[in-house]
């Protein structure tokens, strides 16, 4: 559900192949009814065999979507991040409803990162139990339980208190716009000096991320396949002998190597392949050997968008072939005085 059409798929789906068809339905389109988040259903029903019966016909709908269900147990349900009660009367009461699994690990007090964002986290939490606690007892039970949580993650008590207990906020219209502001890394050090660009320009000071030990370690964002990568320098070995050749490309390999294929298809002849315009060592090696290359192992030596230094690298890569390589130039030129390095 992470991708930014996930939510509008899901609904379109459920609305046109799930409750569509329950509406349509001689039975239950007369007794169904949901409220329902994107996937999530909260139904109530008069037992809880008719709404097995029902839940077998649901699984029954679509071959690909399978629901699973969780039905009232001791007087509770929990659905989302709320948990519904129901009481000795027959009412309901709703609180705040965590997972066992929770670790209750927020944004630490001794982290660096702003007074305003660590504050935020508290009031974020405060906000939810006001919203989801439907009686005083509950929203007591709750409030004391982030005050002990922000305590072990470092808070001062006493602030937690004033924030949890004695805080009342109020919506305050915005007194700064995106034009008037200055994006920078925070620092502690640096504070005094933004309240004091505040005060004499008026200038806000907005906190943007900076580099995390997660960013370093984990290589964030879309992993692109190897034969869809882009300005390498990759080597392509012989199925049949040792040799190899190593060449630079500004395209993808797969589109590089379809290249290299179709000129081996091709019945060239050995001059032309060692034109200028035609020359390709992959091609020649083929054709005067008829050795098969191994286009599936093409392996990728680096990748570097600089054009030089591609060249520099696959120069390096090729004079280090020695006698096994299948280039018929050589590429950059490197100097000899180099060889004791290359050799190692």
């Amino acid at each position: 559900m992470g991708g930014p059409l996930s939510r509008l798929l899901a609904d379109l789906i459920i609305e046109n192949k799930i409750e569509k068809v329950i509406q349509n339905h001689p039975k239950w389109g007369q007794i169904w009814d949901w409220v329902r988040l994107i996937d999530d259903t909260l139904s109530v029903w008069t037992s809880k065999e008719v709404f097995l019966e029902f839940f077998e016909f649901l699984n029954t709908i679509h071959d690909g979507i399978k629901w699973t269900n969780e039905t009232e147990e001791e007087n509770s349900l929990n659905i989302f991040d709320i948990q519904i009660i129901r009481t000795e009367e027959g009412k309901y009461e709703t609180t705040v409803y965590r997972k066992k699994s929770a670790s209750d690990r927020y944004i630490h007090f001794t982290s660096s990162q702003a007074w305003k964002e660590k504050a935020c986290a508290i009031r974020t939490l405060k906000s939810r139990a006001l919203e989801y606690c439907s009686t005083e007892a509950l929203l007591a039970d709750e409030l004391s339980h982030l005050l002990q949580v922000f305590i072990g993650n470092g808070y001062p008590e006493k602030t937690v208190w004033r924030i949890l207990y004695e805080e009342n906020r109020k919506p305050q219209e915005a007194e700064w716009t995106l034009e008037n502001s200055l994006y920078i890394p925070y620092h502690p050090r640096v504070r005094r000096l933004v309240t004091k660009i505040k005060k004499e320009y008026g200038i806000t000071a907005v906190y943007k991320k900076t580099q995390t030990l997660g960013d370093i370690l984990l290589k964030k964002g879309r992993r692109v396949e190897k034969e869809y990568k882009k300005n390498t320098v990759y080597k392509i070995p012989c199925a049949e002998c040792p040799k190899a050749y190593v060449g630079q490309s500004t395209g993808t390999l797969k589109k590089r190597n379809q290249e290299h294929a179709n000129l081996c298809k091709k019945k060239h002849k050995k001059k032309l392949l060692q034109s200028t315009k035609k020359n390709d060592g992959v091609a020649y090696h083929h054709h005067l050997t008829g050795h098969q290359i191994d286009f599936p192992n093409t392996t990728i030596i680096a990748q570097e968008t600089s054009y030089w230094r591609r060249l520099i690298v696959e120069g390096i890569e090729i004079k280090k072939l020695g006698e096994n390589k299948a280039n018929l130039q050589a590429g950059f030129e490197i100097n000899d005085c180099w060889n004791p390095y290359l050799e190692k």
